[in-house]
């Protein structure tokens, strides 16, 4: 079986849908759960200032087509080798996609921090730059269906280190995402 430009526009527009809802829910969480307990261990901002952090949606899109332009580059790369499952879906490695959406969350600054981390000695917790990447994670793990409570903790603190401090790329991602997936999954 093959694939249409209709199979691609739906793959695409459930891939945005997928990576808007997640990111929401996940900054809804932080605001509903962690933040309520969060200290700033540098500035002391965050037990003065409720609005500590910002999310810049005007990124979070840009974040988002450039996902969506990324597929599209995967798609036709691998054109006439991309077939269906038993379901009838286009059968693009879940792993891929996942590690797409994570590294361009990533790069994106979509979360940002209040004056007051800037005006006072400058911060070097760096506290915003950690809750995107790891939103931009959790949003990767999500769409492989695993939680990271199924991770090992030094596994996911190795990853997190691999992507805020070393070179990694969508492909690096998507290796990760895919294997795990299938040893969580086997």
């Amino acid at each position: 079986m093959t694939y249409n430009d209709e199979d691609i526009e739906l793959l695409l527009e459930n891939i945005k849908t997928f990576t808007r809802n997640k990111y929401y829910k996940y900054i809804k969480a932080y605001y509903e759960y962690t933040y309520p307990k969060t200290k700033c261990l540098h500035n002391k901002t965050f037990e003065t200032n409720p609005t500590q952090i910002s999310v810049d949606l005007y990124n979070l899109n840009l974040a988002i087509d450039e996902i969506v332009q990324d597929i599209k580059f995967i798609i036709s790369r691998r054109g006439p080798l991309i077939s269906r499952d038993n379901n009838n879906e286009l059968r693009i490695s879940p792993g891929k996609i996942a590690g797409t959406i994570s590294f361009r969350l990533c790069r994106k600054h979509i979360i940002h921090v209040n004056n007051l981390c800037i005006d006072k000695t400058p911060c070097r917790i760096r506290c915003t730059t950690k809750l995107n990447i790891g939103l931009a994670l959790y949003c990767g793990l999500d769409f492989i269906q695993l939680q990271s409570t199924q991770i090992d903790s030094l596994l996911l603190r190795e990853l997190f280190y691999q992507v805020s401090a070393r070179h990694v790329n969508q492909e690096t991602l998507g290796l990760f995402f895919d294997t795990i997936r299938i040893c969580t999954h086997d």
